[in-house]
């Protein structure tokens, strides 16, 4: 009877075990090894360090911006790039990537833009090369500007548009600054093409509800007590020539020692014979001295002080050399013009 009892209670306790297991689904037939497995992977919460990370911030803020279509930020790329690489070492704040694919094109600001420094080049003038580290694309700092691939130095070309601008010719340019007339219309029309450019840029929709007139700054004489309006200075250092040697002689006989300046224009002057010669060919080309104090860097009085002293040599060369001198015989060539009223060419 106690034989019977325990066999009840052993089969109750491995039904017991069966449900138990079953309702585990360790029973359940299970794929083979060789098949792929199927795993269910929770998906883990990450916390959003931004609120662009954040799904119920960017709802909030497209909502707050009157439900249009908003483009998102740019990530900065100091937060996109690695950590590792030498640090950034050239400024490259007022630059831009001008790659249209590029996430960062038209972004000037450093703190967000993919520009670094890639070097510079060039053998008159350095000029520094920027290369965008999101999609490799090198440009130079002249993009985009009347300098870019011109081998003539900027300050150069920024004197001669200046002499331009002052009202010099540019025939006269050629024969003043000894550059071709092509050129010189070249770089007119570059310039004339940037600044077309800037002022439709910022200046044709500009709406300016007050316009304030400044009264222009001039020098009057005050010998009969008018009113006197002192101008303001606006020099610019564009013809930056290095200082030169004069060369000094001695007399054997008395020793007397003078300069190879002496007797001339440039006797006792500091600057460069060089720079004189081109401040007076402008002048001789109709240049204004004015003008020429505001192209060349120039005071107007020392301009002044270089073109009375080059009237008196000539003058002096001209009675020493000419005024005694006898021609026998006198040739005149003929001169071809143009009248621009009929259009009729004269021979004079």
């Amino acid at each position: 009877m106690a034989l019977h009892v325990f066999v009840l209670l052993l089969v109750a306790c491995l039904l017991l075990c069966l449900a138990r297991l079953g309702r585990l689904d360790w029973l359940s037939p299970r794929p083979s090894s060789k098949g792929a497995t199927k795993r269910t992977t929770v998906q883990r919460l990450l916390q959003p360090r931004s609120p662009d990370d954040c799904p119920a911030c960017r709802l909030s803020s497209a909502t707050s911006s009157g439900g249009g279509s908003a483009t998102a930020p740019v990530r900065p790329w100091r937060e996109v790039k690695s950590r590792r690489g030498a640090p950034k070492r050239v400024n490259t704040e007022g630059f831009a990537c001008a790659n249209p694919q590029c996430t960062y094109c038209a972004i000037t600001d450093a703190q967000v833009h993919a520009l670094v420094g890639d070097g510079k080049h060039g053998q008159g003038e350095r000029i520094q090369t920027f290369r965008c580290q999101a999609c490799r694309t090198s440009f130079t700092s002249r993009r985009h500007t009347p300098l870019y691939r011109l081998k003539t130095p900027s300050h150069q070309i920024a004197m001669v548009l200046s002499a331009l601008a002052e009202g010099l010719d540019a025939s006269a340019a050629e024969r003043v600054f000894g550059y071709r007339q092509t050129t010189i219309t070249t770089w007119l029309s570059r310039a004339g093409e940037h600044a077309h450019t800037l002022h439709e840029h910022f200046f044709c929709h500009l709406h300016l509800p007050h316009l304030y007139a400044v009264l222009p700054l001039t020098v009057v004489d005050n010998s009969d007590n008018s009113p006197t309006r002192l101008s303001a200075r606006w020099t610019r250092p564009y013809l930056c020539i290095c200082a030169e040697r004069i060369q000094r002689f001695r007399c054997q006989a008395c020793h007397i020692t003078f300069s190879a300046r002496r007797d001339t224009p440039l006797y006792r002057l500091k600057p460069p014979s060089r720079q004189v010669a081109v401040v007076l060919s402008a002048l001789a080309e109709g240049l204004d001295p004015s003008a020429a104090s505001r192209v060349f860097g120039s005071r107007q009085v020392t301009i002044t002080t270089w073109l009375t002293r080059a009237g008196e040599h000539a003058q002096r060369l001209h009675e020493h050399s000419f005024c005694h001198l006898w021609l026998a015989h006198l040739q005149l060539d003929e001169l071809r013009t143009r009248l621009r009223s009929s259009q009729q060419v004269q021979w004079l």
